[in-house]
């Protein structure tokens, strides 16, 4: 008796190069057709393949094996083409490269434009960037635009990936005549609007921030206080913190203007909170009819960092009080009586007011 019929092919491929444990059987279903088309392979890779025959006794024996070079192509297209920003005459492009390079490494791309309305025959070519960002420029503003972006490799170029219409438009002049006024857990904002050209509008209106420490201004921080197309602003902000402020207008096409200059630095307070007393406060004689104070300065309040000091002194067993105005310690009061005990008293200021006076220190001048 003859041999069982065939009943399928077994197809088996592996990467040149690797052990034959690496073979992987390719699903084609059951056929007994002698060939076979190997999908789900890498561009630009060899492959080694070989066939097992089936039938009902089982399944049989490799046959000889054969390489293959599987050519690289083209590759898919770019990915995600956007227009990431427009300005006066010009419009910023972004992209990601495409999910198949065609088993060739992507050596550039390959940019047009057309205006929106126009047919794709009138695509024209302005850039070949390595990269995956370009800057189309000479455009008119007010004018719709289309882009598409293709990527090349050593085969060729992939299809066209194509942008949303984007507008290009000039950036706004900056906002004038910035003022503030701080308050409660607050400040109040207002500004004059920049000159628009024809056919631009206000959108909106960039509020920034930045805070200080120690005298020092941080990071520009924009705020989030929603669409408003008035020149004014209301920001809630914790007290005893100064702020300065700058404000840009974001126009037609979503184009952010150019900012104003900072504001004047302003301070949110709490009415009342003025600053508890200084501490530590020492008098001691340095010449004849001079004696220099030094204290530890109190904590910022919601009342705001402390702007100054009260000093007041009097004889000793008085209270005639002399007051002067100082920033900060040390100070030094000259011109006493020589000789005479002076007893001393330090109040701190912030935007709240004044606060108490410290305890009480004596010195001979």
């Amino acid at each position: 008796a003859g041999s069982p019929a065939l009943t399928d092919y077994v197809v088996e491929h592996k990467v040149s190069g690797q052990p034959d444990t690496a073979y992987v059987t390719f699903d084609d279903g059951v056929r007994a057709t002698t060939g076979a088309t190997v999908t789900g392979l890498a561009s630009n890779t060899t492959y080694v393949f070989r066939v097992r025959a089936v039938n009902a006794l089982g399944t049989g024996p490799a046959s000889a094996t054969t390489t293959v070079l599987v050519p690289a192509t083209a590759p898919t297209a770019p990915q995600g083409v956007t227009v990431a920003s427009v300005a006066s005459g010009q419009a910023t492009l972004a992209w990601t490269a495409p999910a198949d390079t065609g088993g060739s490494a992507v050596t550039g791309y390959v940019v047009q434009v057309k205006t929106t309305a126009q047919a794709d025959s009138a695509y024209r070519q302005v850039g070949t960037p390595a990269g995956t960002s370009f800057t189309v420029t000479g455009l008119t503003n007010g004018a719709s635009y289309t882009f598409r972006v293709a990527a090349r490799n050593v085969v060729g170029l992939s299809p066209f990936a194509t942008s949303a219409p984007a507008t290009p438009w000039p950036q706004a002049a900056a906002p004038t005549r910035l003022t503030g006024t701080a308050g409660n857990g607050s400040v109040s904002l207002v500004w004059t609007a920049p000159p628009l050209v024809a056919g631009q509008r206000i959108l909106d209106y960039v509020v920034q921030y930045r805070a200080y420490a120690a005298g020092v201004p941080g990071a520009w921080t924009t705020f989030a206080d929603g669409v408003s197309t008035l020149p004014r602003a209301t920001l809630a902000l914790p007290n005893g913190v100064a702020y300065d402020f700058r404000v840009a207008a974001l126009t037609t096409g979503n184009v952010v203007g150019l900012f104003s200059l900072a504001s004047p630095v302003l301070t949110p307070f709490l009415p009342g909170a003025v600053p508890t007393a200084p501490t530590g406060v020492v008098a001691t004689r340095t010449a004849a009819g001079t004696v220099r104070l030094t204290w530890t300065a109190p904590p910022a309040t919601a009342g705001g960092p402390v702007s100054g000091y009260v000093v007041q002194y009097a004889l000793t067993g008085t209270n005639t009080w002399t007051s002067l105005n100082v920033t900060g310690s040390p100070a030094s009061i000259s011109r006493l009586l020589a000789g005479r005990n002076y007893t001393f008293r330090i109040a701190a200021r912030n935007l709240a007011g004044q606060g108490a006076f410290s305890s009480l220190a004596t010195a001979t001048a």
